[in-house]
C-alpha cells in the first residue's frame, strides 16, 4: 500500500473549522479587553487630574479648576466631557470659571470621542486646605453601556475614588 506524507482534504477542513471556531470565540474576549483597558486608562487619567488639581491648589494657594473642554482654550460649561478636560489656575476666582490672561493652563487631555464621559458638574474647583472643594461624579461609558461603566466620585475635600455605582448606590447611567 502507498503511504502519503500529505494531509487529506477532510483533515484540512476539520482543522480549518477548529481554527475558525477558536478565533470566533477569542475576538470578542480580546475586544472586551481592549475596551476595558481604554476605559481604565481614562479613569486613571481623571483621578490623576483631580490629584494634580488639588495639589496645585495647595501649592499655589489659589483656586484650581478642572472642567470639560473641546480645545483646551476654555471650559465648555456643560456636563458632556467626551471631547476632553483641562486643569487651569483660576487666579481671579471667576464663577463660572473662565480662562483669562492671568490664568495658566496646567494640563489638557483631548479625547477622540469614542467614550462617553459625563459629569454632574460643569467644573470642579479645588481650593486650599481649609476650604471646601466641589464634589460630584464623572461617569465613563463606552459602547457596551451602563453595565461596564465606571465613575470617579469626587468628595467635598477633593479626594477621588473609583466606583461602579453613584455615591447614593444607584446604578450608573450612560
Amino acid at each position: 500500500m502507498f503511504k502519503s506524507n500529505a494531509y487529506s482534504l477532510l483533515e484540512f477542513i476539520v482543522t480549518l473549522m477548529i481554527l475558525t471556531t477558536t478565533v470566533a470565540m477569542a475576538v470578542p474576549i480580546f475586544e472586551n479587553t481592549i475596551l476595558n483597558s481604554r476605559r481604565l486608562t481614562l479613569v486613571n487619567e481623571m483621578v490623576s487630574a483631580i490629584h494634580y488639581g488639588k495639589s496645585e491648589a495647595i501649592k499655589r494657594q489659589l483656586e484650581i479648576v478642572l472642567c470639560g473642554t473641546d480645545d483646551g482654550l476654555g471650559c465648555n460649561h456643560d456636563e458632556n466631557w467626551s471631547r476632553g478636560w483641562m486643569v487651569f489656575s483660576n487666579v481671579g476666582g471667576e464663577q463660572p470659571p473662565e480662562i483669562d490672561t492671568e490664568d495658566e493652563v496646567l494640563s489638557f487631555r483631548q479625547l477622540d470621542g469614542q467614550n462617553y464621559v459625563n459629569s454632574n458638574r460643569n467644573s470642579y474647583v479645588f481650593r486650599v486646605v481649609r476650604r471646601r472643594s466641589t464634589n460630584g461624579t464623572v461617569v465613563f461609558c463606552d459602547r457596551r453601556g451602563p453595565e461596564s461603566a465606571k465613575a470617579v466620585i469626587v468628595s467635598p475635600t477633593g479626594r477621588p475614588r473609583v466606583s461602579t455605582t453613584y455615591a447614593s448606590g444607584e446604578a450608573l447611567e450612560c
